[in-house]
């Protein structure tokens, strides 16, 4: 699932195209009122094969994989972008241009970067509980933190922030901007259970940490959980899921 930093840079990048595809479609000639309002769209074309200074596909840009056309209907799901389908030669591809509300977006750097928010490469948010019991404090000292840092990456939890707003934000904000999540629901606090569903749902890559005898929801228990008893435990198996699916950050 480790795809929300390309999903969101794509997400940026087809905005940006049909922004400045509109830009040179409205100081382009054409012959006729239909060739114009055809390509006020701009045709997602499912083949590397084309040629772009052709004037049959000046309207397109490649998508061998059809992965911009599945944003571009998210994107529509959100009523920034319009779709249209076009047919070639009997074909029939989807084409798309942005709305009113998209172009105010793209216009808007700041609300642009909230909406799809970029991700640091050597960030990750820990999501726990932080309570005074010991086993935890270590648990995130010299299990998690000391072991997020020794794979290259900075090690985040919200109460390590100084900030005046609330903490939720804080929070959400956090996820929305970190390479990955650790969360350790060992307690059950419903505030990790929260943070945690909020982060399933950015699709984020996500380390299930839980301390053995603690109880899992039933809804989150097809996770592949690290279930640690000991902190060195915890240590060596989160070393490896790091590595293993995330990768280590190599340092400058």
């Amino acid at each position: 699932m480790a795809v929300q930093k390309g999903k969101n840079e794509k997400l940026r990048q087809i905005i940006k195209m049909l922004y400045e595809y509109e830009l040179r479609h409205n100081n382009r000639n054409y012959s006729d009122i239909y060739e114009k309002v055809i390509c006020e769209y701009l045709e997602f074309f499912p083949s590397e094969d084309i040629d772009l200074n052709s004037d049959n596909f000046k309207n397109c840009y490649p998508d061998p994989d059809n992965s911009l056309t599945g944003l571009s209907f998210e994107l529509a799901g959100r009523g920034l972008v319009t779709p249209k389908i076009i047919s070639r030669a009997g074909i029939s591809n989807f084409a798309f241009k942005l709305t009113s509300n998209g172009k105010a977006l793209f216009e808007n750097k700041e609300e642009l970067e909230k909406q799809f928010p970029s991700v640091e490469d050597n960030f990750a948010f820990v999501v726990m509980s932080f309570s005074e019991n010991k086993v935890l404090k270590d648990a995130y000292e010299l299990g998690i933190k000391a072991t997020i840092k020794k794979c290259g990456y900075n090690c985040i939890r919200v109460d390590e922030i100084e900030h005046n707003r609330r903490i939720t934000d804080k929070v959400i904000e956090c996820i929305k901007s970190a390479k990955f999540i650790i969360a350790d629901l060992t307690e059950q606090r419903p505030n990790c259970y929260y943070e945690l569903g909020f982060a399933h749902a950015l699709e984020k890559e996500v380390i299930h940490l839980v301390k053995e005898g603690e109880v899992i929801h039933f809804d989150i228990k097809d996770y592949n959980f690290i279930v640690y008893s000991s902190i060195t435990e915890l240590a060596e198996r989160l070393e490896e899921r790091i590595i293993n699916t995330i990768g280590k950050m190599d340092k400058e």
